[in-house]
């Protein structure tokens, strides 16, 4: 085959002309969208060649100029981002938690290999380019929910772990009440919370609440709890209930001084 031959032939695949209109129909409406990526692509090309010209030909390793690519990058990214409406913490969950998907315990290359990509884009497709809030949806008692839920009622189910709320740091109301629930920790990042209710669990530690300080009720009737102290920075609380725990009367009374403008129910 020669030049003339191939040129001819390869016309055979090439798309006619209604076809390039709709390119450039395509193109017009995504033309920002196209300005960045394209941007994506020379700017990690720049870095390439810059590694390429170290490796093959010896080159100094110009670690500024890596700075420099670096921070075009990032420029591109927050531009998609912007134009998403996407955030940047979207886009670091989203691909924390694909990458828990794909290595549950620690990097392995036979995960890397045989990746479950059904899962992994289930977690993708949890991602709604134009709605931050609803970024991954946790499963909880069987149930998914948004990021941006503010009130959860989980009360009267067999709920014990909690580390699935981690992710709901817009909640503000929260009811366990008559759970299995025994471990604070997964709420410690939940600094939105204005009301919990852990009545009738088996919480002891209280320590995860010490940096909750916008709670203002707090119903530990019925629980383990023998020790209030880790409240002391609370100071929006106005209500807490304590009845039937093994708080003493000396705690009680502490607390009372420091928080005058709660009511202790006992």
């Amino acid at each position: 085959m020669n030049p003339t031959e191939y040129i001819t032939k390869s016309a055979r695949t090439d798309g006619d002309k209604a076809h390039y209109e709709g390119v450039a129909k395509r193109a017009f409406h995504c033309a920002e969208l196209v300005h960045y990526t394209d941007g994506l692509v020379t700017e990690s090309g720049e870095i390439k060649d810059m590694m390429k010209k170290h490796i093959a030909y010896g080159a100094p390793l110009d670690l500024v100029n890596l700075k420099e690519e670096v921070g075009d990058l990032l420029w591109y990214i927050a531009r998609v981002c912007d134009l998403q409406n996407w955030t940047f913490e979207e886009i670091m969950d989203i691909n924390i938690n694909k990458l828990k998907a794909r290595y549950p315990d620690k990097f392995s290359f036979d995960k890397a290999i045989n990746r479950d990509l059904e899962k992994e884009r289930g977690i993708l497709e949890g991602v709604q380019p134009t709605e931050d809030n609803f970024l991954v949806q946790p499963t909880i008692n069987g149930k998914q929910y948004p990021l941006d839920t503010t009130e959860l009622d989980l009360r009267n189910t067999q709920v014990s772990d909690l580390s699935s709320l981690a992710g709901l740091t817009k909640i503000e109301v929260l009811y366990l009440n008559n759970t299995q629930v025994s471990d604070l920790s997964p709420l410690a990042g939940l600094t939105n919370l204005e009301w919990l209710s852990l009545w009738d669990t088996q919480v002891s530690d209280l320590s995860s609440l010490a940096g909750l300080t916008k709670i203002e009720g707090l119903d530990l009737w019925s629980t383990q709890v023998s020790d209030i102290s880790p409240l002391a920075g609370l100071t929006h609380l106005e209500d807490l209930w304590l009845n039937n725990t093994q708080v003493s009367e000396e705690q009680i009374e502490e607390f009372k001084k420091k928080h005058p403008n709660c009511t202790v129910y006992r």
